[in-house]
């Protein structure tokens, strides 16, 4: 989000410098046009000094001769110092003006390259914040894909270490349920190896049991003969 923010300053101040440079270079072709007309100005100006220069050296002239003759032409040039001096005041008008005009513009022209000169610096600022900014994510970027990575490798790892534990367990516990198995196989076959003696015991004890009443009712008949023989 810094850099996004950091590029949208830096977008909208390359805007308004745009904006501020236009004015500057209209500012500029103004001011070199109302300079032109300026220099245009002075020169018809002294243009108009020199033809005013002249016309009075002529009439000077022509007044030193001081000839009735010459009278005539005295009041010619006298007409076109008149004349001179008109056309070198309606230049010396011009000229204040395109003066003045010229010197507005300059001062319009020096404005607006200052404008334009902390249009640049706001430029040059807003372009450092964003490189800044992106510096910034760039180092925040590889700090988290070498976090990534180094997580990467510790469950790697422990993924590793708990799959050989798994393996050595289920191996184990394999061992074990044979073992156990094995165990119970021989305990079956021990409880039923008891049971078949248990069998046989009881048949003996039925079939000594048998025995033995039978030789008990052998001793009581012969035990009642006896008695019948006592009487």
């Amino acid at each position: 989000k810094a850099v996004a923010d950091a590029r949208a300053k830096l977008a909208d101040v390359q805007g308004k410098a745009a904006t501020v440079k236009k004015a500057a270079s209209d500012a500029s072709k103004v001011a070199t046009k109302d300079a032109d007309v300026l220099a245009a100005a002075e020169k018809k100006t002294a243009g108009s000094k020199k033809a005013l220069l002249d016309a009075n050296d002529k009439l000077a002239a022509a007044k030193a001769k001081g000839k009735t003759t010459d009278l005539k032409n005295v009041e010619q040039l006298g007409g076109k110092v008149g004349v001179a001096k008109d056309a070198l005041k309606a230049s010396e008008t011009q000229q204040s003006a395109a003066k003045s005009k010229a010197s507005a513009s300059a001062k319009a022209l020096s404005a607006a390259n200052s404008k334009a000169s902390a249009a640049d610096s706001s430029i040059a600022s807003a372009q450092k914040s964003v490189d800044q900014a992106e510096a910034k994510l760039a180092a925040a970027t590889q700090k988290y894909q070498k976090e990534q990575k180094v997580a990467a490798e510790k469950k790697a790892k422990a993924d590793k270490k708990a799959a050989k534990e798994a393996k050595k367990q289920k191996k184990a516990a394999e061992k074990k349920a044979k073992k156990l198995k094995k165990q119970v196989k021989a305990e079956q076959k021990r409880m039923k190896e008891l049971q078949k003696k248990k069998a046989a015991a009881d048949d003996a004890k039925a079939k000594a049991a048998k025995e033995a009443a039978k030789e008990a009712a052998e001793l009581a008949n012969q035990a009642k003969k006896l008695e019948a023989l006592k009487k």
